[in-house]
């Protein structure tokens, strides 16, 4: 048992070794390693662990800031919130080593850094360690998820109040609503742990030249050319916005417990309404007609939801597209009152999408390719579609249908000199003209656009995640977690700090 480690007679050090120690000689092992021309081989160095490998991602990082990204699955949680008989090894509650630090502690550790970051993964349906059934409300008189949120805040605070979040370090914490047991599920591995190791995440939602973001402090904020307000609204993940459709400003979001909603600005300030189930995607969001709203998002079922929503009313959530079932961010789009169109990724990386002509029926195809990470689509002057996608070779690639005949893929990057893309494309109408923004191989934000001809143009300052496109240009989240918003060949640093 792992609690017999514990007896064993040391020459030195502590039991703790038997379960650090393995990494650390396989990282040095790594580190000498180099290619033909003398350079290090491997230079990115992250860890990821379901259970007690989760605890190991957590206390090793904290120890070792060669991990960069760190993402234990059910690994801990602090030790205030294990009622007595929590039934777990010893070395998770060895009073020795987290009377010097505590998970707390660990957590902060673990994620400060240049271009460090954590990110905790908790399954609500755990049925081994640290979900929901777990919990007890009597220590500390917070619900489980309540009691993961306390301490989330209070970790990002910590960071902050050190100078993290300027490009030295974040934390957060994801609830798992996919997962119906002790695992890493298919929601964690496609929504969260990859867009991590290949900084796919997209970290705002925009219309115009307004953007909204989750700021340190877990709330939804707004940066607007005059200036950052925060709207006291909890939430998680990036938002989806739409502008002068039922009131200024209509976003749509997840709160901390995954719940869509649905917050819109009144003279008296922001208030938020819960548009009634939870989701496992970031939401996408467009009107098809005037005072008409229609948003879609994964539910943790992995199957389609949409919502409609008119002065009147928002209706409740009906599922779209059958049997179908998908990951990521969905891409939305509308061609006229009532005609929407929706492209995602499939469980086998295809596209695929739906569409109605009424609201209400919709119809499925394949549109084929295999994508990286989460397409992209426009609709052309001429009402006619375009989907974007980075393919497996990690160039942009473009989707156009062709009537009576499968959808064509062309490769974008292949018309510019081949270049190589990252995370996923953001693309929009931009002056009549489709322009589609990219992170770069080298981190810096790119734009393909198309005017008889695609052209390729770079800008130098280096971003992290992938950006959001608009109507207007393009935002991006700075390497120092500040925000920038980019038209044409010009820019603005918007400022802020956000994750």
């Amino acid at each position: 048992s792992h609690d017999s480690l514990f007896s064993l007679p040391l020459r030195n050090g502590n039991a703790l070794k038997f379960f650090l120690d393995p990494t650390a000689v396989s990282l040095n092992y790594l580190k000498t390693r180099a290619d033909a021309d003398g350079f290090p081989r491997y230079q990115d160095y992250n860890m990821i662990g379901l259970s007690g490998g989760g605890w190991t991602t957590t206390l090793y990082a904290a120890v070792d800031p060669t991990i960069k990204t760190s993402i234990p699955v059910a690994g801990t949680l602090p030790l205030y919130l294990r009622y007595d008989g929590y039934n777990h090894d010893l070395e998770q509650t060895l009073s020795s080593f987290y009377s010097r630090a505590g998970y707390p502690d660990l957590y902060v550790l673990g994620s400060y850094g240049r271009g460090r970051k954590q990110v905790q993964v908790l399954n609500r349906r755990d049925n081994c360690c640290f979900g929901e059934a777990e919990h007890r409300v009597s220590p500390t008189g917070m619900t489980w998820e309540q009691a993961v949120r306390d301490y989330e805040a209070r970790v990002r605070l910590a960071l902050y109040n050190i100078g993290a979040y300027q490009g030295y370090g974040s934390f957060r914490v994801e609830i798992d609503e996919a997962a119906p047991a002790h695992m890493i599920s298919w929601n964690a591995i496609v929504n969260t742990i990859l867009p991590e190791l290949n900084g796919g995440r997209r970290y705002s939602g925009a219309v115009g030249r307004d953007a909204f973001y989750r700021g340190v402090n877990g709330h939804l904020w707004h940066n607007s050319p005059s200036g950052e307000t925060d709207t006291g609204l909890p939430m998680v993940g990036a938002p989806a916005t739409l502008q002068g459709v039922l009131y200024s400003f209509d976003v749509f979001y997840r709160d901390p417990s995954n719940r869509l909603m649905r917050a819109f600005r009144t003279t008296a300030g922001w208030t938020a309404r819960s548009m009634g189930r939870v989701i496992i995607s970031d939401p996408a969001v467009v009107s098809s007609g005037p005072g008409h709203f229609d948003v879609v998002a994964f539910g943790s079922d992995y199957r389609l939801y949409q919502w409609s929503g008119t002065p009147s009313g928002d209706s409740p959530p009906r599922q779209i597209g059958g049997s179908a079932i998908g990951q990521g961010t969905p891409s939305l789009v509308t061609r006229g009152p009532n005609q929407l169109d929706v492209f995602f990724r499939g469980f086998d990386r295809s596209v695929y999408h739906l569409q109605t002509s009424d609201g209400t029926g919709w119809s499925i195809e394949s549109v084929g390719g295999i994508s990286l990470d989460f397409p992209s689509s426009v609709v052309l002057p001429d009402g006619s579609l375009r989907v974007y996608a980075r393919g497996q070779d990690s160039q942009l690639w473009e989707a156009r249908p062709v009537k009576g005949s499968p959808w064509q893929w062309a490769s974008v990057s292949g018309q510019t000199g081949g270049q190589t893309v990252h995370g996923s494309p953001s693309a929009a109408i931009q002056d009549g003209l489709v322009r589609v923004h990219v992170r770069t191989a080298s981190n810096t934000l790119a734009t393909f656009a198309y005017s008889g001809r695609w052209t390729f143009t770079s800008y130098f300052s280096l971003i992290t995640g992938s950006p959001t496109a608009t109507s207007a240009g393009a935002f991006v989240r700075n390497g120092d977690a500040s925000l920038a918003f980019y038209y044409g060949t010009g820019g603005d640093w918007r400022g802020g700090i956000f994750d």
